[in-house]
């Protein structure tokens, strides 16, 4: 055989520090590439061996490739996009490496004493969500230890809401920029309620916007096929083409007629954008239309219109739709979002007529909306989603399609082999109602702010927060960023949320729980605190069926006697009862996910004279975390993780 030519390379620089027999004799350049391979830890370790390891440990390739891997979500602050993007020699990449590290320790720190106590929970909470994204991948490994473990519970639950407030801080972030008039993406803005009712969503903004990027991706290529480019096509051969591909995606298609069309699932860009069903309100269906003609060069806009949301596609200037020279003024054209083919002027204006609205009001309608406008509307149809079907949870994209969910470049994103959606995302109901509440706060302007305050509806949007927050108190920090300083100092509105509702929150989460004993299973003898006798039967943690109304649920308190009110204890008719207020009373969650009173004599224990077995269902297991460790199958019951306040249960 020839022998073969030899191959062209860079010439490599010798090793300061030859020696035959060691990694030393190999050139810097190959041994770069080889430490490249060790984790960090052991580079660490290499860095010590001798001056020339030591120098080229320090080296930016290595760590950058470490920070590439290590974590997949970033804080904003460190755009690093832009840094992956640059030469590695331009970012200290050592140094970042080692910020992070210290960021997942002091994140770590937090949530531990969050899981242990229920004392000064809001400060460490508070400190965590500070760190935005810098603490989501620490997070994130919680929320997916195993199921073996032996707090899974409590570790899931608050990892998930500790999530849920970075994500909501960033939701808030962008309608207060939308209120002020900031531009913001369109994908972004929608996107933002995605963030609010998505629990443990897999995907964030910029998996949105990338998603949209390799859509109209798509479209050029395929568009590719025509002899004419892209960016020469006319207005409407733009607009109807990009109407008929992502028709042909389903993107375009109309949900299920009945209950199907109010679901929540519809109202969410993110969830469209990966299902492969593609269910969506009109207003998604024309926001993916209008994010992806911007991507080609066209554009669009959406509309106010009642009942229905058109596209709005402006000519060219100088230019028809045709793509010929026009002196005149040339109306946009309208596309239909559900179908993506085009609307005639004529056929909205008899819709404006069939509505008893005059044609007067035609070009208010038509007129590009902005994303505020959107984003109130679709809150207003989440707000409909809510109360026609109640508060039920969805599972979305249990089984997304791998041809419609694209793998991010990693060179990119920093997110290595990870897909848009992997794992089904959960639509919380409960959420969505805050979500809501928030966006109705938030959205309103400094002058009507001031026109409403002290007004009948302003308490009322107030109340209805407040009442919200009673499920998410650490929270309270967003309601003192957000919410107070939009409200005159001596308002009512200023002086309840500052007094009422802020401080009682704090106060209340730094003062250890009063601690309530049972007298000792081996000597009988009392505890040095509150000491109750026999008659509280229950303890925190027992499943039970409610004697009378048949519901499930779990103990979360007691009392060794009714504590409530006396106008509850009137209303409630408790003095009625058998055994009265002096019997004990439980606090309970239920199923549905409310927090109930419960009197001794209604309370069916599991395994005794109601039912031998009670299995928690999916609402219990998913908010048991609040209170509880784990559930013990064999047991029966749920481990506490409130023994401040329960050291016998």
């Amino acid at each position: 055989m020839p022998t073969p030519e030899p191959t062209s390379t860079l010439p490599l620089q010798a090793s300061s520090h030859p020696d035959s027999s060691t990694l030393s004799a190999l050139p810097d350049e190959i041994v770069d590439h080889i430490l490249t391979f060790l984790p960090p830890e052991s580079l660490a370790v290499v860095s010590g061996v001798s001056k020339n390891l030591a120098a080229l440990s320090g080296t930016n390739l290595a760590w950058r490739l470490y920070c590439r891997t290590e974590w997949q979500h970033w804080h904003p602050r460190h755009n690093i996009r832009g840094l992956l993007r640059g030469a590695a020699a331009d970012t200290d990449w050592k140094a970042l490496f080692i910020l992070r590290k210290r960021i997942d320790r002091q994140t770590s720190n937090d949530f531990e004493h969050v899981l242990a106590k229920q004392l000064d929970r809001i400060p460490h909470i508070e400190s965590i969500v500070s760190r935005a994204y810098d603490a989501k991948d620490v997070l994130l490994g919680h929320l997916r230890c195993r199921d073996d473990a032996e707090d899974v519970l409590a570790r899931r639950y608050w990892a998930g809401e500790i999530l849920a407030s970075i994500e909501r801080v960033i939701a808030i972030d962008i309608w207060e920029k939308l209120r002020d008039g900031e531009n913001v993406p369109l994908e972004h803005a929608l996107g933002s309620l995605d963030l609010w009712i998505a629990q443990q969503p897999a995907y964030d903004l910029d998996d949105i916007s990338a998603r949209l990027d390799t859509i109209a991706a798509d479209f050029i290529s395929q568009a590719g096929d025509d002899m004419e480019n892209v960016t020469e096509w006319s207005t409407r051969k733009k607009a109807v083409g990009l109407g008929a591909f992502l028709s042909g995606l389903e993107f375009l298609r109309s949900p299920d007629s009945g209950a199907g069309y109010r679901s929540l699932r519809n109202c969410l860009i993110g969830v469209v954008l990966a299902d492969s069903s593609h269910n969506a309100l009109q207003l998604v269906s024309a926001a993916i239309y209008c994010c992806v003609a911007g991507r080609i060069g066209l554009e669009a806009h959406l509309t106010n219109y009642p009942l229905h949301v058109y596209i709005n596609v402006p000519a060219l200037t100088g230019l028809d739709h045709d793509g010929r020279p026009s002196s005149t003024l040339v109306e946009p054209i309208f596309i239909e979002p559900w179908g993506g083919h085009e609307a005639s002027a004529a056929v909205l204006k008899s819709q404006l007529t069939s509505m008893g609205q005059p044609e007067t009001l035609f070009p208010a309608y038509s007129k590009p909306a902005t994303a505020l406008e959107m984003v109130n509307r679709m809150g207003n149809n989440i707000l409909a989603s809510i109360q026609e079907l109640g508060l039920t949870f969805e599972t979305v994209l249990s089984d997304p399609s791998p041809n419609l969910i694209p793998r991010l470049s990693a060179t990119d994103t920093g997110r290595q082999n990870r897909y848009y959606v992997s794992q089904p995302v959960q639509l919380n109901p409960f959420r969505a109602s805050y979500c809501v509440c928030w966006l109705q706060t938030v959205m309103r302007s400094p002058s009507q702010i001031l026109e409403l305050e002290g007004s009948r509806g302003s308490i009322q949007i107030l109340n209805l927060l407040v009442q919200q927050l009673e499920a998410h108190q650490h929270d309270i920090g967003l309601v003192e960023k957000y919410v107070i300083p939009r409200y005159s100092a001596d308002s009512v509105e200023h002086r309840h949320l500052t007094l009422t509702v802020s401080q009682k929150l704090r106060d209340d989460d730094a003062a250890p729980q009063a601690v309530k004993r049972r007298p000792s299973s081996d000597t009988g003898v009392r505890g040095s605190h509150n000491n109750y006798s026999d008659t509280v039967k229950h303890r925190v943690g027992d499943m039970f069926r409610h004697r009378r109304y048949n519901y499930s649920a779990v103990i979360i308190g007691w009392d060794p006697a009714c504590m409530a009110s006396q106008s509850w204890i009137d209303h409630m008719g408790v003095d009625t009862l058998p055994g009265g207020r002096e019997q004990s009373f439980y606090n309970v969650f239920v199923e549905d996910q409310s927090t109930r009173y419960v009197a001794e004599e209604n309370i069916g224990k599991v395994g005794g004279d109601v039912e031998p077995r009670i299995v928690p269902g999916p609402n219990l297991m998913r908010e048991a975390g609040k209170w509880f460790k784990r559930f013990d199958s064999r047991e029966q019951r749920f481990v506490s993780n409130m023994q401040d306040e329960y050291p016998d249960d």
